[in-house]
């Protein structure tokens, strides 16, 4: 498809002169690249006002205004974060992304019936699409925020399509958890204890400014400082060269200690490292990459397939053919049944 097919569409004349349309579209894109590596910097205000102009610019569109979203729940705006995706959802009911940050926005700001009710929407996208995996789950929350018969008839349904479907081990725990919940009794709100955390009860390694960031769901048992020298006598190398000016060689040693410390399993020392590498290149796809793969080790799907995403528009748009290579690899690998990550690869 040509970039003019693609362009926004819009009622507006200033979309009907090709070249202004053309133009536009590039001033669209420069926007949204600029949203994303501010997203990946951390640097939230910048971002949202990257995302802002993209939206200005493309008002029909539900992805900028996703981004906006996001980052508005990321700086603790919920409230505003819920009228941007109610926004996004305007345009593009079925919006995953929207969909997702809606409902997530309802639980920070403590509305649980409705947070309920944007998770059985959400659920039954994904179980329009085929993705029984991903309903399954968000089905559960629903029923974690309250339990009325009709939302365990939706989870009841979900889930006997998945039994019908070959599983994962990732599919089989979401049925259990699905079926722990359904076997309460109505009146009685769901526990938590055995859930997997959401991606907002985790602090992420996403900023070098934010610190050290580990998830209350890790192994207690790591000793952070132990195991073999060798990667932290690269990661030592690494300081050295970042603190004398020479940051490319400071990531490919950092990079180099992530790949040692994940082969030994040690990924929350992986993380940390991580995290000093991103001192030096914030905004390096291989980087953001092996933070996926090390969320996937850690059974953190959610929060890798959103990095995931961010990094796939990012390299759509600076048409960085060897980090969307390596992307669409953990992506047919890891989520090969959800077809808004597989677009990336179509």
């Amino acid at each position: 498809m040509s970039r003019r097919a693609s362009s926004p569409r819009s009622s507006a004349t200033r979309w009907t002169d090709p070249d202004v349309a053309d133009a536009l579209f590039d001033r669209y894109k420069d926007a949204l690249r600029r949203g994303h590596v501010a997203a990946l910097r951390g640097q939230l205000e910048k971002a949202l006002n990257a995302y802002t102009e993209a939206a200005t610019i493309a008002p029909e569109r539900a992805l900028p205004l996703n981004g906006m979203g996001t980052t508005l729940r990321r700086l603790g705006r919920d409230g505003e974060a819920l009228a941007v995706f109610d926004r996004a959802l305007e345009r593009s009911a079925a919006d995953i992304d929207a969909l997702a940050g809606r409902a997530d926005a309802l639980v920070a700001l403590g509305r649980r019936v409705d947070a309920a009710e944007a998770f059985v929407a959400l659920a039954e996208v994904h179980d329009g699409a085929g993705r029984q995996t991903e309903a399954g789950d968000a089905a559960r929350r629903s029923l974690e925020l309250t339990e009325p018969p009709d939302r365990g008839r939706t989870v009841a349904r979900i889930v006997g399509r998945i039994r019908g479907a070959d599983m994962s081990d990732a599919t089989r725990a979401v049925i259990a958890r699905a079926l722990r919940i359904l076997e309460q009794p109505a009146t009685t709100p769901a526990t938590t204890d055995d859930a997997i955390a959401s991606s907002a009860d985790i602090v992420v390694v996403d900023s070098p400014s934010s610190g050290r960031r580990i998830a209350a769901s890790e192994p207690a048992d790591e000793d952070l400082g132990a195991g073999p020298g060798d990667p932290l006598e690269r990661i030592a190398a690494a300081d050295a060269a970042f603190d004398a000016g020479d940051p490319a060689t400071a990531l490919a040693a950092y990079r180099e200690a992530v790949a040692s410390l994940r082969v030994d399993g040690r990924w929350r020392v992986a993380l940390d490292a991580c995290s000093l590498a991103l001192a030096t290149s914030p905004t390096s796809g291989q980087l953001h990459l092996d933070l996926v793969e090390l969320y996937l080790d850690a059974g953190w799907i959610a929060l890798a397939a959103d990095k995931v995403r961010l990094v796939g528009r990012l390299a759509e748009l600076d048409e960085d053919h060897a980090t969307r290579d390596r992307l669409c690899a953990v992506v047919r690998t890891h989520f090969g049944d959800d077809p808004s990550l597989m677009a990336f690869c179509s």
